[in-house]
């Protein structure tokens, strides 16, 4: 994996799970406005940078040729060369065993605030903070968090466009809609804020092209080395030096996403129609004593999308990122493996595409 910055050369358009809004004005006119300013997920970029390899290769140059080994991972914000991260779901909250509640019974504990009251948090938090989180192992810890605001980072722009019938070339007008014209929302990036992400384009000999196409609307980004590395902002987590059991916090940096078990992951299911363990249990290699007790996990991503040949994708449901799950591990060397597993791997579908990929940490419960 490489690091780049991008640099959008304008606003930038990302469509999410919504449908297009119909609103109708005081003279009685529809106006058409399109959502589009959220903050891209990973699959936006992927599909970004496949379809740039793909151009390179029709132009005649070495390019891409196997689709299946592209990965990226991000965008996150970058800002005054800080990295940002989403705000983990367990943000100043501690881990309780649980009673009398609706939660699935094989889960044994969950996450309870610190505080009582309404919470206001920022959805993104700098990397020092981020790592005094990873740090922050009980409640002492945790209690020098701090208070943070939401930092500025992005907004969007409304902007007006002109529909066109691509027969004609001429303004492209509804029954209801005399205009012609239309709305959308559009990701503006604030002054100095860039977008970190990492890209393995699969092949030793195939650049990641330095200019692309992002998102709709024919948003183009810059792309510059960069020195921000994931790998090198969070080290592998050593197992602490006690007895066990340990408890492994597994906090996803992105959304993932399980196709057959929604929320959970899908190697904490067995499939063996005939004998399955009880659902929880780990199945990754070396990690089969290791189970599933605890999730924090937010509202899923509402997304879908379009290909010219199918037409409406199916919808998806993911889980958001800064969700956290929560793993007990009797012997060390099974918390050793859990942790080559999951700490800045991808473990869901659609992993190539930056999908699934956390960081581990260690948390202290009490008995």
């Amino acid at each position: 994996m490489k690091s780049y910055q991008l640099y959008p050369r304008d606003v930038l358009f990302f469509r999410d799970g919504r449908p297009i809004d119909r609103l109708k004005d005081d003279a009685g006119d529809i106006a058409v406005v399109g959502h589009g300013a959220f903050w891209p997920r990973p699959d936006h970029l992927y599909n970004a940078v496949m379809h740039a390899l793909l151009g390179s290769r029709s132009a005649g140059r070495k390019a891409f040729g196997t689709f299946g080994d592209l990965q990226v991972a991000g965008p996150f914000p970058v800002k005054g060369g800080e990295l940002y991260l989403p705000r983990p779901l367990d943000w100043k909250m501690g881990v309780e065993p649980l009673r009398e509640t609706n939660a699935p019974a094989w889960l044994t504990h969950g996450f309870i605030d610190d505080e009582e009251g309404k919470k206001n948090y920022p959805t993104w938090i700098p990397l020092t903070c981020y790592k005094a989180y990873l740090d922050a192992a009980d409640r002492p810890s945790r209690d020098r968090l701090g208070d943070l605001k939401e930092p500025s980072l992005f907004a969007p722009e409304i902007r007006t466009g002109t529909t066109m019938d691509p027969a004609t070339g001429a303004s492209k007008r509804n029954a209801d809609q005399r205009s012609g014209q239309y709305q959308a929302e559009y990701l503006r990036l604030e002054r100095g804020v860039s977008m970190a992400c990492e890209i393995n384009p699969g092949k030793t000999d195939v650049e990641t092209p330095r200019a692309f196409i992002m998102g709709g609307q024919g948003g183009m980004v810059s792309a510059e080395p960069s020195g921000i590395s994931l790998e090198a902002s969070f080290p592998v987590p050593a197992v602490p030096e006690c007895e066990g059991p340990f408890y492994l916090r597994w906090t996803l940096l992105a959304p993932a996403y399980f196709a057959q078990t929604g929320w959970l992951p899908g190697w904490c299911k067995d499939t063996n129609p005939v004998d399955p363990e009880p659902i929880g249990h780990v199945k990754l290699p070396n990690c089969d004593t290791c189970r599933l007790i605890g999730a924090c996990t937010g509202k899923p991503i509402v997304f879908s999308g379009w290909d010219s040949e199918e037409g409406i994708k199916p919808t998806v449901l993911a889980v958001p990122a800064g969700s956290v799950y929560l793993f007990e591990c009797p012997e060390r060397g099974k918390a050793e493996a859990l942790v080559r597993a999951l700490h800045l791997t991808r473990k869901s579908d659609f992993g190539s595409q930056g999908f699934g990929m956390g960081v581990c940490s260690f948390v202290r419960i009490s008995r």
